[in-house]
């Protein structure tokens, strides 16, 4: 580089007789270098340098100089934490550039907690029968986006506000339809099954809201019906693919016994019938009868006879059996059909003028019923006699069409499902509506959204069934709706509250426009009255708002225009030209707090831009809204971000500002709500990602206090709300500790107080796992193993490969040793007579009484942790590993045989994992830049959260003892994460208050509930709450290692002693292991089965030892359970001639002698220095040895000296 031509002097020392260049100017080539740049791609060097951290060299300026262009180049590059962003030289204003509290603030996740408060609409648009009355109190369940809902309803008397709402939520993707199981025992069971790509079918128990089996791996595109046997024994589920393939299982063993293609017209609804040997599908033009062969699990196919009592034409929409063993199905054309075996006999008209969508029949009742496609309710008997029949037009409901009818005779209550997303409870006597389970819009979008100022309680909807409704939020009800003649695209609240604002516009039937796209209406709030309408524009209206003084209303349209009105008369007083696409959202600023509105900014997240204008509709310069005051913030591209997305690809469909300006929400395409702090930075992964929603989201809004955020589908026309709990207040150290958790430089500034404890938490795993930091920004990193750079292919052959296989095999008969890289991997099984440990990719079982090995060899690279079972019962054990993309594995180490395999969610490797209590959920934490956190239904194979975590190393994660929660503790920070019932994690930080200080924190133990974790200066920290209640002296440096019991807890040190404690802290017993351990190693692991009083302990000398707490060892002559090499490595292994003997060297200074026969150390001898070399004489008596020495850059010309000794 001494010779590119961008280099020129610029100051020449004299006295040196040097040129010079300044840091930034080397800086400033680096970047314009295309091979640097990929130097920096690659080893990711740029998060070295950040502005104000470093001054210019001095002493060693570099001698080179920069052209004047690239200096200019380097002006318009801005670093920030380590990230660069490239801005453009006519650079302006950031959508928020109003930034409130301190500027650190935005570093760590917003200090609140989202958890679903209510829903309204249900899933309308799935199978039939989506709304099913539960148990005896009427509660009902339905699906509502990738959730279930369970209601539980009070009494007619009592508030709207006494009914509530629990969610299943371990669906990933729509749900799409439902069937409910009641045992003898009064237990519910559900199964549910989706529509993605890959679908699963979960069955779950409603008293528990947990997933029971997860069935998987058969259909495609989706789960269209499901349905139980009469037993309850099998589930038959149809899907979505072309030929609508069927599929039966026998769901408690998780085992498909039958699957077979059905028909490639549509089903409509697919039910068992009399038995477990019989279930029928019908659909357009078709019924089939699928009866299982006798002997068989097989189920052959028979096609139903309809005869000339109806027309073939017709499509069969649903299916019921009769208590009289009677089936019966509804048809398009409005009869009932009787049937016997698979020919129809008898056919009844029970609708003159529409379709008979849905029968419901009661078990033992000589009734059922039965809704049309026009509304109307009828109850027949079973020797089919009409009994009664009502319309549903007095429940007050929008729609027509009946897609859900449930019967609960005991209550004489009707459950009605509408297509027009509504559920109504109603009287079986006359249809009278005794309560609306759940409403919400219905059609093709949903769009509008806006929340009342004045009142936090409100806030308004409007969509494509061309109504308003105006919802209070704390009784969860419509308080108000009207009906206009017109799809409705966007709505507004003036700032008084007093008038409502609606955009007309919108694509009907056939794509067809709406005959008042582009106009616009003012409702009056406390009536609905309409006190004006105009319309200016020929498309639809997308986003309207009022200013804060209320004195301007702007809308914006699909024609590219913004359309500027005075409210006064509502005239038009500007229009803007100059978008490129479609307007998609609209902000009022202002210079100050004290001055009137002078700008709007808008966006087309068509084109990706964003401009600014004045109230006449003349475009303003980015430059001179650069100290802009913006009223609201709704835009979703800023000049700090260009494009409306994220770094995944995923796109921002809306955005919007808390009113306190304290965070902001962002909601994509791929059905994600996430929080940030305020100003945002969408590429952060600091924020709460929440999920639910199974369709676009169109619009998301805080009510007026922050109390609640309002989200809306467009696709399915639901409205989700979101209940804000703002976190703790935390004092200034734990503030502090939150924001500095995700700075880089952190690490570096603190560097001072700790010295060398930071370095030691970085090489504590040792070099293998966490040096794999450095690559952190390579997605498709993967380690390269040392020999694959040494592999080249011959130059030419002069041999003949035999390609046979050979006549001997290799099976791995004894392992030395233990991986002693890692911490907590030296554990009892759950019999206790056996000890759990890895090496490599295997797992060993040193059985203690037989003294014997058997091994796991499941695992695909090297295994980095391990967690055993915590049941007495199961046999489990689970190891992670390294690799680009490692995997979990499960086995029973019984039999040594995999029971589960999870895969595909961690990168590079897995660095943590733990079983909770219970053994149900398995925690893993991985490798990649922002250590993902991801908590299994192993058994299921199924993720039931999940969220990115700190930069910062993990060093142990633990799940509380009783209660959803988990503490994950590191270098420098502790968590706390609370554990909902749905896939969301929150997190608190420790309080340490002024007893503690942040440093490495290596272990986690409890006593009874309060977690018990372990310091890098040697003490105890005793939580309650989050808050540090306690400290305790217990040893003179690190806590590498604890574990605990119901008696106490015991820990290991990095100076090689281990120590029993009791439920008080009190210290019961001492033992150091330095006079045992090679070189007095420290103690990597403790296990202590307080049934047999004793414990097993490794130590970083490669050594395992289990001790008595009566009796210092069980073991005979002292010796370790295993024992092998320690140091970084071992490359040297020479066999014995002709004995059962080899000998190993290696950088520990030892060699060692080993009986291959009995498995044991013979002798061992002590070196002057490493060996990386050595060989048996031809007769066995020798032994040569080649030296090598450690590389010391203080004293490196002496130790080159003994370089070549042999």
């Amino acid at each position: 580089i001494f010779f590119d031509p961008n280099f020129s002097q610029v100051t020449e020392d004299a006295d040196k007789g040097t040129v010079m260049i300044t840091r930034d100017s080397f800086i400033s080539f680096a970047l314009d270098s295309a091979e640097i740049n990929s130097w920096f791609a690659y080893f990711g060097d740029l998060d070295d340098i950040s502005s104000g951290k470093h001054e210019p060299f001095e002493t060693e300026k570099l001698a080179l100089s920069i052209h004047s262009e690239g200096r200019k180049r380097h002006e318009d590059h801005v670093f920030s934490g380590g990230i660069l962003y490239s801005l453009e030289n006519d650079s302006g204003p950031s959508a928020d550039c109003c930034i409130r509290g301190n500027a650190d603030d935005h570093m760590a996740a917003p200090a609140v907690k989202l958890s679903l408060d209510w829903t309204h609409g249900f899933n309308s648009r799935g199978a039939k029968q989506n709304a099913l009355f539960v148990g005896s109190e009427g509660a009902v369940i339905y699906p509502v986006g990738t959730m279930c809902v369970k209601s539980s309803r009070g009494n007619r008397k009592e508030s709207c506000s006494a009914r509530s709402q629990l969610f299943f939520c371990d669906h990933t993707a729509y749900v799409s339809c439902l069937a409910l199981f009641e045992t003898d025992v009064s237990e519910h069971i559900m199964a549910t099954g989706e529509r993605a790509e890959f679908p699963t079918i979960r069955v779950w128990s409603i008293n528990e809201m947990e997933t029971l089996v997860l069935l998987r791996g058969f259909h495609k595109v989706g789960v269209s019906h499901v349905d139980f046997s009469p037993s309850g024994k099998h589930l038959v589920s149809v899907g979505m693919d072309k030929y609508h393939s069927i599929a039966v299982y026998e769901w408690g063993k998780q085992s498909l016994i039958f699957s077979s293609c059905s028909t490639r017209q549509s089903i409509h609804d697919c039910r068992f019938l009399l038995s477990d040997e019989l279930f029928v599908t019908c659909g357009n033009l078709h019924t089939h009868f699928w009866a299982q062969s006798t002997g068989s699990l097989k189920y052959c196919r028979a096609r139903g006879i309809l005869g000339d009592r109806m027309s073939r034409n017709c499509s069969i929409n649903c299916l019921a059996s009769l208590s009289n063993q009677v089936i019966v199905s509804g048809t398009s054309t409005g009869h009932i059909c009787e049937w016997e075996g698979r020919n129809c006999f008898q056919v009844h008209k029970a609708h003159h003028s529409g379709s008979v969508e849905v029968i419901k029949s009661l078990p033992g009742k000589d009734e059922f019923c039965l809704g049309t496609n026009e509304g109307i309710v009828q109850i027949w008997s079973n020797s089919f006699q009409l009994l009664n029949s009502f319309s549903i037009d007095v429940a007050g409901g929008l729609g027509q069409v009946i897609c859900s009818l449930q019967w609960d005779l005991d209550r004489k209550k009707f459950l009605v499902g509408l297509q027009s997303n509504e559920i109504f409870e109603l009287d079986d006597a006359d249809g009278v509506c005794t309560e609306v389970i759940t409403q919400s819009h219905f059609g093709k979008q949903l769009f509008g959204l806006d929340v009342n100022p004045v009142k936090p309680t409100q806030f308004v909807t409007a969509g494509g069934d061309k109504t308003v409704r105006l919802w209070d939020s704390l009784n969860h009800t419509v308080s108000r709706m009207v009906q206009l003649d017109s799809m409705i695209r966007c709505v507004a609240f003036s700032p008084d509250g007093k008038t409502i604002a609606i955009g007309l516009g919108g694509t009907g039937t056939k794509g067809k426009k709406d005959r008042k796209d582009g106009a616009f209406t003012i409702l009056r709030e406390h009536d609905f009255c309409i006190i004006h309408e105009a319309r200016d524009s020929r498309k639809a209206l997308t986003t309207c708002k009022f200013s804060k003084d209320s004195t301007t209303l702007a809308f914006g349209s699909l024609d590219q225009r913004i359309y500027i009105y005075d409210t006064k008369r509502f005239s038009l007083v500007g229009r803007t030209k100059h978008h490129q696409g479609a307007i998609t959202s609209i902000d009022f600023g202002r210079a100050d707090a004290s001055d009137f509105v002078t700008t709007i900014r808008s966006t087309s997240s068509e084109t990706d831009e964003i401009l600014f204008w004045d109230l006449a509709g003349t475009q303003q310069s980015r430059s001179s809204q650069a100290e802009m005051q913006w009223d609201s913030s709704s835009c979703t591209i800023s000049e700090t971000h260009k494009k409306c997305a994220y770094s995944d690809g995923a796109i921002i469909l809306c955005y919007c500002r808390s009113a306190s300006g304290d965070y902001a929400v962002t909601a994509d395409d791929h059905e994600r709500i996430r929080v940030f702090r305020y100003p945002v930075d969408f590429s952060s992964p600091l924020c709460w990602t929440i999920k639910g929603h199974s369709s676009n989201i169109s619009n998301v809004r805080f009510l007026a206090d922050d109390s609640c955020l309002i989200s809306t589908e467009a696709d399915e026309c639901c409205v989700f709300q979101w209940k804000i709990e703002h976190l703790h207040q935390l004092n200034s150290q734990t503030t502090q500790m939150i924001a500095d958790s995700h700075i880089e430089g952190y690490v570096e500034a603190e560097a001072e107080d700790n010295g060398q404890a930071w370095d030691d938490a970085m090489m504590e795993s040792t070099d293998a796992l966490f040096k794999m930091e450095v690559l952190a920004r390579d997605e498709h990193f993967v380690p390269r193993r040392p020999w694959q750079q040494q592999i080249v292919a011959p130059s030419s052959r002069n041999f003949r490969e035999n390609t046979d296989e050979p006549d001997h095999d290799l099976t791995l008969e004894w392992v030395h040793g233990y991986n002693s890289s890692f911490r907590n991997n030296v554990l009892y099984s759950s019999n206790s007579n056996e000890v759990l440990y890895h090496v490599a990719n295997v797992v060993v079982k040193r059985d203690l009484n037989e003294k014997n090995q058997s091994y796991f060899m499941g695992a695909k690279d090297e295994i980095t942790c391990i967690s055993v079972h915590p049941s007495k019962d199961k046999s489990i054990c689970a190891v992670g590993q390294k690799g680009r993309h490692p995997f979990v594995h499960i086995f029973d180490y019984t039999v040594m045989e995999m029971v589960q395999v999870l895969h595909g969610h961690h990168q590079r490797a897995i660095s943590n994992i733990r079983f909770d209590r219970s053994g149900k959920y398995l925690c893993t934490i991985g490798q990649d830049l922002f250590h993902t956190l991801i908590i299994y239904d192993w058994s299921n194979g199924t993720i039931k959260h999940e969220s990115q975590t700190v930069k910062m190393q993990t060093l142990c994660i633990d799940f509380c003892p009783v209660g959803k929660r988990l503490v994950q503790c590191g270098k420098g920070f502790i968590r706390f994460w609370e554990l909902g019932n749905s896939s969301n994690l929150t997190f608190s930080v420790a309080d340490l208050d002024v007893k503690g200080k942040l440093q490495p924190f290596y272990g986690i133990g409890w006593i009874g509930n309060s977690p018990i974790i372990g310091t890098d200066d040697g003490f105890l920290y005793m939580f309650e709450g989050r808050r540090l209640e306690r400290k305790v002296k217990a040893h003179t440096s690190a806590i590498y290692t604890i574990h605990y019991t119901n008696e106490g807890i015991v820990t290991g040190s990095k100076e090689g002693t281990v120590k029993i404690w009791g439920q008080q802290l009190e210290c019961k017993r001492t033992i150091d292991m330095r006079q045992h351990t090679l070189g007095g190693g420290e103690i990597r692991s403790v296990c202590w089965d307080i049934d047999r009083g004793k414990i097993v302990v490794g130590s970083s000398s490669n050594e395992i030892w289990e001790m008595d707490l009566n009796n210092d060892f069980v073991e005979d002559d002292c010796s370790p359970l295993t024992k092998g090499n320690t140091g970084c490595d071992s490359w040297v292994l020479a066999a014995h001639p002709f004995e059962a003997r080899f000998i190993t060297v290696g950088s520990d200074r030892y060699l060692r002698v080993w009986c291959a026969f009995q498995h044991i150390l013979l002798k061992s001898i002590e070196l002057e220095m490493k060996s990386y070399a050595c060989t048996y004489s031809p007769d066995g008596q020798f032994v040569a040895v080649g030296f090598t020495s450690t590389y010391n850059q203080k004293n490196s010309a002496s130790c080159s000296l003994f370089d070549g000794k042999w």
